[in-house]
């Protein structure tokens, strides 16, 4: 799922996720805090949740 202000943009979100790219950057305007999630990466065989 991508969402944003502009249609394009989700659009553009839409085809980058379908890819395999997942990069999220989130603002918690209650706090005052920016965070950023890079999933881009493909973890090793090995690597367990």
């Amino acid at each position: 799922m991508a969402a944003s202000a502009n249609r394009l943009a989700t659009e553009a979100g839409c085809e980058i996720l379908k890819r395999g790219g997942a990069f999220v950057v989130y603002w918690d305007n209650r706090v005052k805090k920016l965070t950023t999630f890079d999933a881009c990466e493909t973890a090793p065989q090995s690597a367990v949740p």
